[in-house]
């Protein structure tokens, strides 16, 4: 509770002095990511947002273009197209950009091969995309296909249709108007890009120009016209590779800081909260599969347990989802959730303003961000109720009146994590990694035993892809969180001032003792807590701290809760519920003496600790009254402790005679010479 209480304090202290300086920093915010353009294509209803620059050598499309002119007999019945779906947030995605650039340069002057990219995070493309999923059993991002041209194909439609797998002839039978017009203009492109399956290390590339152009010449019998144009692979082993020991860096997380005022948080809790629930509707929006269905449920109903706010609604939507059963076509939960978030005045992801290409987060750039925001808030909610064995203060989940053993645990919050990874996130590669670190138990997963360590996991996973992408991108700032400025006391001040040198005489591999080494994760941790629930959520004792240091985590309490004050006071109308002021303080402390396994609560330590006082008192009473025997008053340890007999009885008279016999034995033996 000591350690808790003072890190608030120390970590408010360190945050706030950059403001009262009035310095600014000489850096702006740096994002991970190519450049996005708004490219406007003949034939489309508007501009669409596209990672592939609009004078390039590969075409932007959307999903009625390219179905157009793969229907336009001069097109697409003499053409091959070579169609790569994309997600504009999947970091394998950005490094996929330069390689197929170069493929299509190398094919730029074969007339009969175009190369084409689809962004299936635009709203108006997810209905191409879902349909070449099912056709060419695309699995994430990103996925290459090729689309054959119509004169070439010797089958009818209806022979295409019986070599589809199930579940794609089972939705084309309940397709009818535009929707069929499409998916059987699109039946024809199969052939699916596999990459090698080569030793190659997490840092190397998984794509290669030559494979993806060795590919198009096997299935469509082109050579590329520029072959030289493949070979200029970038080498990525001679990437600097950030030092996860270094010192602190040039800040790399700006945009969490109001402007101008580095250390003050520029979000409250609550805002992060919108965004992460309006990430996630968008994710089962975009996301959802009938083989997923049960994932879904599961991280629904943990959600709804877990989650600060919305807890009923997040349960209502995890029973009408469990109900409905798998959905082939997703259009069904598309119009239940609209229904759910109607009833529950959420945003509806129907709604074209909620079309997260367009839209931009309050505390975040994109769906990736959104996704952490919301797996942080979820596991620190979870944490701090399995620490303090109560509930949040205004707790809006469904376990809010619940006793500390119906809290979730440690392994049901990991499997948690897991699942959500599995079935939401689209990009491949990451996914990949993600699951195969977890199965392996990197970065300590399979040593979190107790709530503290699940938080402090996260952020190690999430430190570690942050120092992957920064080292693919050569970024030059540090990804790693929390920055200096922003919490200082979790920072070793020998390391942050220069007085320790980072040497390294092995490869640098992320792992737990890289990562948690230039930090001090006990204030880490209560960081995590102030920054995605709110120290003002937060039970706490004070009776055991000094009245110095109950000032100084009052005084953090009050400057947290008027930043919430202030945020609640110009809040948007769909914040409310979100963004509230903060609840009050209990008047009456709460008791918690007995929480979650290997958890104690606050009240637990004291009333421990006192016992522990009563006991050495005993003791001292003990030893002064001649209680105990032996040299210096204290017992031979390894003498055995025996049950002491009532004084008077045949056990007793027995031994008093043992010990005059031992005594006069030892007597003996003083006498005796020595060999």
């Amino acid at each position: 509770a000591i350690l808790a209480l003072s890190t608030v304090a120390a970590l408010a202290d360190g945050a706030f002095s950059a403001d009262q300086s009035g310095g600014a920093i000489a850096a702006v915010p740096w994002q991970p990511g190519p450049t996005r353009y708004d490219v406007t294509i003949p034939g489309a209803d508007g501009p669409t947002l596209t990672i592939y620059p609009p004078e390039g050598p590969v075409d932007v499309v959307t999903g009625k273009v390219l179905t157009s002119r793969i229907q336009d007999p001069e097109d697409g019945g003499k053409s091959w197209y070579v169609v790569e779906m994309y997600d504009h947030m999947c970091p394998h995605c950005w490094y996929a950009v330069p390689i197929l650039s170069r493929v299509a340069g190398a094919y730029a002057q074969v007339p009969t091969l175009k190369v084409v990219s689809l962004n299936c995070h635009v709203r108006e493309n997810r209905e191409a995309c879902f349909f070449l999923e099912l056709i060419a059993q695309a699995v994430d991002f990103p996925t290459f296909i090729l689309c054959p041209p119509a004169s070439q194909t010797s089958q009818k439609q209806e022979e295409l249709l019986r070599k589809l797998p199930n579940r794609a002839q089972a939705l084309a039978n309940r397709l009818f108007g535009e929707e069929q017009a499409m998916f059987l203009s699109l039946v024809r492109c199969t052939n699916r890009y596999l990459e090698r399956h080569l030793p190659r290390g997490k840092e190397d590339p998984f794509l290669s120009a030559p494979d993806i152009a060795q590919w198009i010449m096997r299935e469509t019998g082109l050579e590329a016209s520029s072959p030289k144009d493949l070979q200029s692979e970038a080498d990525l082993s001679r990437l600097r590779t950030p030092d996860p020991r270094a010192p602190p860096g040039r800040p790399g997380w700006l945009r969490d800081d109001r402007e101008g005022a580095p250390g003050v948080p520029a979000w409250v809790p609550g805002q992060r909260w919108f965004d992460a629930l309006r990430g996630f509707v968008h994710f089962v929006h975009t996301e959802y599969r009938p083989t997923s269905h049960y994932d879904i449920v599961r991280v629904m109903d943990f959600l709804s347990k877990a989650f600060p706010v919305k807890g009923g609604a997040l349960r209502s939507l995890a029973e009408r989802l469990k109900a409905s059963g798998p959905q082939d076509n997703p259009k069904k939960v598309h119009q239940m959730i609209s229904e759910w978030a109607t009833a529950f005045e959420l945003p509806d992801s129907n709604d074209p303003g909620e079309d997260d290409s367009s839209l931009g987060y309050l505390t975040c750039e994109g769906s990736t961000c959104v996704m952490w925001t919301l797996l942080h808030i979820t596991v620190a909610a979870v944490a701090v109720r399995g620490v303090s064995g109560q509930p949040l203060l205004g707790d809006g989940s469904v376990l809010a009146q619940a006793k500390p053993e119906e809290y979730p645990t440690v392994p049901e919050c990991l499997s948690f994590v897991r699942v959500f990874v599995s079935a939401f996130l689209n990009c491949k590669q990451c996914k990949a990694d993600f699951l195969t670190d977890f199965d392996n138990c990197d970065f300590g997963r399979c040593t979190v035993t107790n709530y503290r360590d699940l938080a402090l996991w996260l952020w190690r996973v999430h430190n570690a892809v942050s120092m992957r992408v920064a080292k693919l991108n050569q970024a030059e700032v540090d990804r790693r969180w929390p920055m200096y400025q922003d919490c200082p006391a979790c920072w070793h001040e020998e390391l942050a001032l220069g007085n320790v040198m980072s040497r390294r005489l092995r490869p640098l591999n992320f792992d737990k003792e890289d990562l948690d080494a230039p930090f001090h994760t006990d204030h880490v941790f209560w960081h995590i807590v102030r920054t995605y629930i709110g120290i003002t959520r937060v039970r706490m004792e004070m009776d055991s701290l000094s009245p110095r240091e109950q000032m100084q985590v009052q005084a953090v309490m009050d400057r947290d809760r008027a930043q919430e004050l202030e945020a609640a006071s110009r809040r948007p109308t769909h914040h409310r519920g979100f963004v509230e002021p903060p609840p009050p303080r209990p008047t009456t402390p709460r008791p918690s003496l007995q929480g979650p396994p290997h958890e104690h609560g606050p009240v637990a330590i004291a009333v421990a600790f006192s016992l522990l006082v009563v006991l050495l008192a005993l003791g001292v009473m003990l030893y002064l009254n001649g209680f105990f025997e032996g040299d210096l008053g204290i017992r031979s340890s390894r003498e055995p402790v025996l049950r002491q007999a009532p004084a008077g009885s045949p056990v007793d008279h027995q031994e008093d005679a043992d010990d005059d016999e031992m005594a006069a034995e030892r007597e003996a033996k003083v006498d005796e010479p020595l060999d």
